[in-house]
């Protein structure tokens, strides 16, 4: 049994949420990236055992959201895919 028209176009409607949430969330991790590269952040990071393990934590956070990222455009393509499918579904006659 396929989706019917409404559902797909509530399950586009919900990825966009999804996608739109995700540029905001990569957006901040620049901001993060940015900030980690300022003269002031590095000299604090170097310069105090507290700097530096907040250097690597945050660090492998922005690693975790960049991977979260690709995992979000998976998602988008294979959700898409299966949209489609559900869409020519309801368009054959049998």
């Amino acid at each position: 049994m396929a989706l019917g028209n409404s559902a797909i176009e509530t399950a586009r409607q919900t990825m966009g949420h999804i996608v739109q949430a995700n540029s905001s969330i990569q957006n901040d991790s620049q901001t993060f990236t940015a900030i980690m590269g300022n003269g002031e952040f590095v000299k604090f990071a170097e310069d105090t055992s507290f700097g530096s393990e907040t250097q690597q934590k945050l660090t492998k956070a922005l690693e975790g959201i960049s991977k979260f990222g690709g995992s979000i455009e998976s998602l988008q393509s294979r959700t898409n895919a299966f949209l489609e499918q559900q869409r020519q579904l309801n368009n054959t006659r049998y």
